[in-house]
């Protein structure tokens, strides 16, 4: 997309791919912006196509100098010398300045003058020769129409001035010239208007069904990038806490294993935080279950706030469970990143008047205690050890009065328990 270009909101471009598939049939151009899009999308391909069939195109008109010699041969070697030397050479000259992507209306119209242009030039060969035989040389102007209609596939309005113009350029050789008769004049005249005719409703349709296909594929693009939303949504979903927004323990497995995989890789070591809130069956009780939700969430907040993103990551592990993955981070380093989300937590100074005093704890106010564990790259066991190892250091940290973070032995000094 161009800077020039707005981008379009997925709901504006439904409504104006909506309101495109229900425009009347006769009718070509989309809403403006939507027109915008077409033309960006679809130019690379249009200018390739519209480059590889001038080529053809000028091949088949050069060997037409053979018509020269035979219809008009006072005049021959003007005529090849203009095909040959002024034509041609045009012709690469304008693909070249155009360069690799022309404005539409800078491609388009350098088609149509094109157009115009040779079949003004056959004219002028019919008007300057006076061989018995050129009265045939003027069928070459057909040629050329089909050439822009049909070869060439102008746009339609495009076309339709193209073949306008080079009607206009047999009327006039026609019109000038003497001697030649009514029937034969008629009959050129009404040859051509047929052939104009019959191209530009083969253009029109051309055109017709490219611009609906444009829009039948966009319609099922944006499905399904709708559909793969929906499924990430949903992937979302099935992979996060409802109460909290954090990752279930679905996702936590996942990313412990993912974790693993790769500190070992890197050899690096990975630590865990096991997180449990002090007392919480007992706030429940006190203040009720959507008190005790409301806790869980700001606890949440609060440890969120105090690891690293998107480095680390916070599951919800279960109940008033939480549990923390911390790649990279050694035993010293997780308990330090413990100790602060605890005397965060502390500090928030959520009332808790059911929260005893007890062997440290502050009364009145909810806490958490943390059990931390750490382990090697080339630890055995993997993360389920890792996991049952933070559990245990939980239940010390709790066992020593709670509110406080426990570590357990760092396995790249001790073996047994990480």
């Amino acid at each position: 997309m161009s800077a020039a270009d707005e981008e379009i909101a997925p709901g504006a471009l439904r409504d104006l791919l909506d309101q495109a598939l229900a425009a009347p049939p006769l009718r070509l151009l989309f809403p403006p912006p939507l027109e915008r899009r077409f033309e960006r999308e679809s130019s690379a391909v249009r200018w390739r196509y519209l480059r590889i069939v001038t080529l053809v195109v000028l091949c088949v008109y050069n060997a037409f100098l053979f018509d020269d010699l035979g219809l008009v041969p006072d005049i021959a070697s003007w005529a090849i010398a203009m095909r040959l030397l002024a034509v041609t050479p045009a012709a690469f000259l304008a693909l070249s300045l155009l360069g690799p992507d022309p404005a539409p209306a800078w491609r388009e119209g350098t088609g149509a003058f094109a157009t115009v242009l040779l079949s003004a030039s056959i004219a002028m060969v019919f008007l300057l020769s006076h061989a018995p035989e050129r009265e045939h040389y003027l069928y070459g102007i057909n040629l050329v129409v089909v050439f822009a209609n049909a070869a060439l596939q102008l746009r339609f309005g495009y076309a339709l001035a193209a073949s306008s113009g080079s009607f206009a350029s047999l009327c006039i050789a026609i019109g000038v010239t003497s001697g030649m008769p009514g029937a034969v004049r008629l009959h050129h005249l009404m040859t051509s208007l047929t052939l104009i005719v019959l191209t530009l409703i083969g253009n029109y349709r051309l055109e017709q069904q490219l611009r609906r296909a444009y829009l039948l594929t966009l319609r099922e693009q944006l499905r399904g990038h709708d559909l793969s939303e929906s499924n990430d949504l949903l992937r979302d979903l099935s992979n996060r806490d409802a109460l909290t927004g954090l990752a279930n323990r679905r996702l936590l497995d996942e990313t412990l294993r993912q974790c693993w995989q790769r500190c070992a890789e890197a050899g690096q070591p990975l630590s865990v935080l096991m997180v449990d809130v002090d007392h919480f069956k007992a706030y429940n009780d006190r203040y009720g279950h959507l008190a005790g939700d409301a806790c869980l969430q700001a606890i949440a907040a609060i440890l969120r706030m105090n690891l690293r993103e998107p480095a680390d990551m916070l599951a919800r592990y279960g109940g008033e469970e939480f549990v923390a993955v911390l790649p990279g981070q050694d035993i010293s380093a997780a308990l330090a990143i413990g100790e602060r989300a605890r005397a965060a937590v502390e500090t928030a100074a959520m009332p808790h008047a059911a929260a005893p005093a007890q062997r440290g704890n502050k009364a009145g106010i909810v806490t958490i205690s943390l059990g931390v564990a750490s382990a090697p790259p080339y630890q055995a066991g993997g993360p389920a050890a890792l996991l049952a190892a933070a559990d245990s250091a939980l239940y010390a940290a709790k066992q020593r009065g709670r509110n406080r973070a426990s570590a357990g032995r760092d396995d790249s000094r001790s073996e047994g328990a990480c």
